[in-house]
């Protein structure tokens, strides 16, 4: 289920990441509460399950189709995986979410 927030932090961390748009505080801002304090690692997260980098040119991640340079990853992305990459973001907040449970235990 898409949350409000996951589209905005999507695109913030895409920009950030390929145009340096922002900054990690103004990103992490976008998180709700409880996940604030995971916006770095999720930022790291995210980038590294949908970008890879050769040579200068962008291949997706997900797909590995490319080369495309900065503005057509983005597209390629936000076009044809965006369902992909808000299912990238609950598995990272469901792997949080069960380690603070085993923490607890």
């Amino acid at each position: 289920m898409r949350k409000p927030w996951q589209e905005e932090f999507t695109y913030s961390v895409i920009d950030l990441y390929l145009f340096n748009k922002g900054d990690l505080n103004s990103v992490s801002q976008i998180l709700p509460m409880g996940l604030k304090a995971f916006g770095s690692e999720l930022t790291d997260y995210i980038i590294k399950n949908i970008i890879k980098e050769a040579n200068g040119d962008f291949y997706c991640g997900i797909c590995s189709k490319g080369p495309f340079s900065k503005k057509g990853i983005k597209l390629h992305l936000l076009r044809v995986h965006q369902k992909d990459i808000l299912e990238i973001i609950d598995e990272f907040v469901m792997s949080r979410i069960s380690a603070i449970k085993k923490s607890r235990i």
